[in-house]
């Protein structure tokens, strides 16, 4: 608060201008208060131009991540010489080319269709029998009583059932039926039903049968076998749509790529770096007029940021092959201005992704790959370094599994009893019936877990009962307890407490240490420290090589969102510079404040003083003018 106008007529008249004088010296002594503003001017616009580097380097790594992910932008076209026969469709990563394929045999869903009969919903069907159906292993059982009698009412027994069928009541114009079909094409959802007794008659009217195709073969022993007349993954990025079988017609599927929106991104991509590199241009160039360069002239973190994207046209992909014929931006027609700033070769950019779209893509992300279908690659750390590693196995991973010493009869077992799995210290209990098949044993057993939620399974190897974990790995680990002797005709458990725990995978990568959980081997030494691959093989040796490659624009984007990051403890140098600028501006502001607290006290103290100087001047005066009039009447 300027107080010269609190104080400004509160002292008595006299020579002295008491107010002019003392803000005079205020503002004298106050220089350095003028100083530090003129100092918060400059942070103010070095943290407005850096908000706005930020901004604009922010939109560039918003289209680095998108062309990190290469296939997803680029796409394709497929022509069918016959759609009659089928169409496709295709996704990111389809590959140009002709491909020959002859539809021998569509995918269907099985149906079975009951005799007529006169009504829907009367009880025509036999009471006191039983409806079975029975798909993939799993039989459900539907008593004819009451409400079952009827067409419509075992309809939706059946309905409700949870098996993937559907049953429908459908009427011919003289009589009603009973129908029920699969929910799904293929083979694996194929059905059997015993309705002996029951009076429905059920018969097959469409056999389940799997879609088989040829591609770029006619030899039949080549064909490949689906469940769905929908096919994805056979041609990378191409789904077929099987419509009509004739094994006597090859169709010829043409995929043309397509490359005009990757191109565009590749443009928008060019104009935010350029937008950043000429906005750092002009931040660093000294301006002859005003003397003087932009507010980031000297600023740290925007140099960072200049040497980090001017770096990137120049650098080359990581952990590419001997033999890979794009290492850099600069070979498929990215190049540079020599203001820093880029531009596109579209003409070379076209040319190098016809004829190796593999190779460009490596330049735009970081890619995991294995040679061996038995293993995947899954992840890496920042540790990882690029390059191709051969996988060795010395210890192939296990799930606990407990298989029972005795056969199960054919006929089912000869009396009740009581399984006990222990699984985490609790213990989980199923009660088996006398005459129970292994098929019904397995279904309890998998229903009674499953509502428990524990991730244990039943299964049937060769009429053997086993029990094992839905996951690998030595933190697996479950026992098994019958109340009936293992060769007295039960399940072959036993009454002595079985027990087994799984079997980390272990093994090496790149002939470096690695640690083993479960599937997951993950590096821990070197080069691959970081680096985890799943291996799904029961056996040990070498399984191939895992090759990462980090592509020139995923290490951009990466570069990016460090110069960018806002996380405590790992603030990127934009984000640190912002802080200082703050701490700079509040140090500054505290100063003033202070400075401005010292100077009020020192304008009261001078006001006090001039006014009492003030005051004794005026009686002076006045004690002068009244000596003077005196010396003047006594003059006359």
């Amino acid at each position: 608060m300027d107080m010269s106008s609190v104080y400004s007529g509160m002292f008595a008249a006299g020579p002295l201008d008491v107010n002019d004088i003392v803000n005079k010296i205020i503002y004298a002594k106050s220089y350095p208060i003028r100083n530090y503003q003129n100092e918060i001017q400059e942070y103010e616009a070095e943290k407005s131009a850096l908000q706005t580097l930020n901004t604009k380097v922010s939109s560039l790594q918003s289209i680095t991540e998108k062309l990190s992910n290469f296939d997803s932008i680029s796409t394709g076209s497929a022509t069918v010489s016959d759609e009659n026969i089928l169409t496709a469709t295709t996704q990111s990563g389809a590959q140009a080319g002709d491909y020959y394929i002859i539809v021998r045999q569509l995918a269907t869903a099985e149906s079975d269709q009951s005799d007529g009969f006169s009504s829907a919903d009367d009880e025509v069907l036999n009471d006191g029998t039983t409806f079975s159906i029975t798909q993939n292993g799993e039989t459900v059982d539907i008593e004819i009583t009451g409400e079952t009698r009827s067409l419509s009412g075992l309809k939706d027994a059946i309905n409700n059932s949870g098996l993937d069928v559907r049953a429908a009541v459908i009427y011919d114009g003289s009589n009603y039926k009973l129908q029920i079909t699969s929910t799904e094409t293929g083979t694996d959802y194929a059905f059997t039903i015993d309705d002996t007794g029951v009076g429905t008659n059920m018969a097959e009217k469409i056999s389940a049968q799997d879609a088989i195709i040829n591609v770029n073969t006619t030899d039949v022993s080549d064909a490949i076998t689906r469940s769905s007349n929908t096919i994805s993954d056979v041609i990378e990025g191409v789904t077929l749509n099987l419509k009509e079988a004739d094994a006597t017609k090859t169709v010829t599927l043409t995929i043309k790529n397509d490359f005009s929106n990757l191109e565009s991104k590749i443009n928008d991509f060019i104009s935010k770096y350029n937008d950043v590199i000429s906005y750092l241009n002009n931040q660093f160039t000294y301006n002859e007029e005003t003397k003087s360069a932009g507010p980031l002239s000297g600023n740290s973190a925007a140099r960072s940021v200049q040497s980090a994207i001017l770096g990137m046209i120049s650098s080359q992909a990581e952990g590419l092959d001997d033999n890979a014929t794009y290492r850099s931006l600069v070979q498929i027609g990215i190049k540079m201005n020599n203001d820093g700033t880029i531009y596109l070769d579209s003409s070379k950019f076209e040319e190098a992704i016809e004829n190796d779209y593999e190779g460009v893509k490596k330049l735009f992300e970081e890619i995991g790959t294995t040679t061996d279908n038995q293993v995947s690659y899954i992840t890496r750390t920042d540790e990882t370094e690029a390059g191709t590693y051969a996988i060795e196995i010395t210890t192939a991973p296990e799930r606990a599994q407990i298989q029972g010493s005795y056969e199960v009869p054919t006929a089912g077992i000869s009396q009740d009893e009581t399984l006990t799995i222990t699984y985490n210290g609790t213990d989980y209990t199923v009660d088996l019936s006398q005459n129970d098949t292994l098929n019904d044993i397995i279904d309890k057993i998998n229903t009674e877990m499953d509502n428990n939620g524990v991730p244990i399974s039943a299964t049937n190897n060769g009429n053997y009962l086993v029990l094992q974990t839905d996951d690998y790995g030595s933190d697996q680990s479950f026992s098994v307890v019958s109340n009936v002797a293992a060769d007295a005709g039960g399940t072959g458990i036993g009454t002595t407490q079985l027990s087994d725990t799984g079997v980390d995978i272990a093994g090496t990568i790149g002939g470096y240490a690695a640690t083993g959980e479960g599937r997951a081997l993950t590096g821990s030494e070197g080069p691959v420290k970081g680096l985890m691959v799943y291996g799904t093989m029961t056996s040990t040796g070498s399984f191939g090589n895992v090759q990462l490659t980090y592509g020139v624009i995923s290490n951009f984007n990466e570069r990016l969102e460090e110069l960018l990051s806002t996380t405590t403890g790992e603030e990127g140098p934009i984000a640190k510079e912002l802080s200082n600028l703050d701490t700079n501006i509040k140090a500054l502001n505290d100063k003033i404040e202070e400075f401005q607290k010292d100077l009020e006290e020192e304008r009261t103290r001078l006001f006090q003083e001039f006014d009492a100087a003030n005051r004794a001047m005026a009686q002076m005066q006045q004690l002068l003018m009244s000596l003077q009039n005196n010396f003047t009447g006594i003059s006359r």
